[in-house]
């Protein structure tokens, strides 16, 4: 009986394990981040973020319409420095497909193939430039399966 105690929790223990390796070595989405080289009539630079998102895969909204239940989000964070300040709120230039979710049961808003998000930055000190740093975090689904939620850092130069 110990036996096939031992067996079960050694198999259970390798298929995590197993799955995580899985989940780790795949990777549906490719970030690309830039931030623009000249500043806008208002003084502000623009980063654009850009994730392409594979075939049969898709990443959901920062905005969903139940935030406590479903899928979680996707969310960008900034490392605040005093050399910038974010103006405004990360803006989806994609337009997310809203659905009915059968697997969370829940109205969610996601991207398929590509989505485009943009922030608008201002400088503290237009003569000295910055650094920005931040992160991404954002889960992806397909049919049969959804992946942890994955942070993706980022970091772009801003030169005056």
């Amino acid at each position: 009986m110990k036996q096939i105690i031992t067996f079960l929790i050694l198999s259970a223990g390798l298929g995590f394990i197993s799955n995580s390796l899985i989940a780790q070595e795949e990777s549906p989405v490719d970030w690309q981040f830039e931030v623009s080289s000249e500043p806008n009539a208002n003084g502000m630079y623009e980063i654009t973020f850009i994730a392409e998102i594979e075939d049969k895969w898709h990443m959901y909204s920062q905005h969903l319409p139940s935030p406590d239940e479903g899928p979680l989000p996707t969310v960008f964070t900034f490392e605040h420095l005093e050399a910038f300040d974010t103006v405004g709120n990360v803006a989806e230039q994609t337009k997310p497909h809203a659905v009915f979710d059968d697997v969370f049961e829940v109205d969610v808003n996601y991207f398929d193939g590509k989505a485009i998000f943009k922030q608008l930055v201002r400088l503290n000190n237009k003569e000295k430039g910055a650094v920005i740093n931040g992160t991404v975090s954002f889960m992806v689904c397909n049919e049969t399966t959804c992946l942890p939620p994955t942070d993706v850092p980022f970091s772009l130069e801003i030169k005056p």
